[in-house]
């Protein structure tokens, strides 16, 4: 896995030079989804199947996370809040880590 992250900027021919991670809790996470879920009527996103998610996403995704994050390119963002707050946290850390 890490030689396949390493070597995917290559074959794209676009570096990558950070990846950004939106730190939510995962309590939050599941409330957020499961209230929206209620709130348009869906019966997919439970918080069984939300926790289920994130599980897997655990699971497969963590190994990214520590790639990058032991290759110094990983941004963690608080990302709760208002959209455009968090949207300014992205960009504002993209072009930290840009002028760095």
């Amino acid at each position: 896995a890490r030689r396949a992250l390493g070597s995917a900027g290559g074959r794209l021919q676009q570096p990558v030079d950070v990846a950004v991670l939106l730190d939510v809790d995962t309590e939050l996470l599941i409330s957020r989804i499961a209230g929206r879920a209620a709130a348009e009527g869906r019966s997919d996103d439970t918080p069984e199947t939300v926790r289920n998610r994130l599980r897997i996403y655990n699971e497969q995704t963590a190994p990214v996370i520590d790639f990058y994050e032991e290759a110094g390119r990983l941004l963690r963002i608080d990302g709760v809040g208002e959209v455009d707050e968090i949207t300014r946290r992205v960009l504002d850390a993209v072009k930290g880590a840009q002028a760095a």
